[in-house]
């Protein structure tokens, strides 16, 4: 059999960080989305993916060269 792949891709992202005295609130957020199709003698349906990586944390400066997690 002979196939050919074709991939479409995209992705975006955002920041928020909050700052209050010596605490850091942040959060952060990806988006993907990807979509493969082939054409070709094999018959292999188009396969489509979407992704959401959310990210949260808090840290604390303990010092100007400490930081805590």
């Amino acid at each position: 059999y002979e196939n050919t792949g074709y991939k479409q891709e995209a992705t975006a992202f955002a920041q928020y960080g909050y700052r209050l005295k010596r605490w850091l609130i942040h959060a952060e957020a990806q988006y993907r989305y990807a979509r493969f199709d082939y054409t070709g003698t094999a018959a292999i349906a188009p396969l489509t993916w979407h992704f959401l990586n959310p990210k949260a944390g808090i840290s604390y400066q303990i010092t100007p060269k400490q930081t805590l997690y």
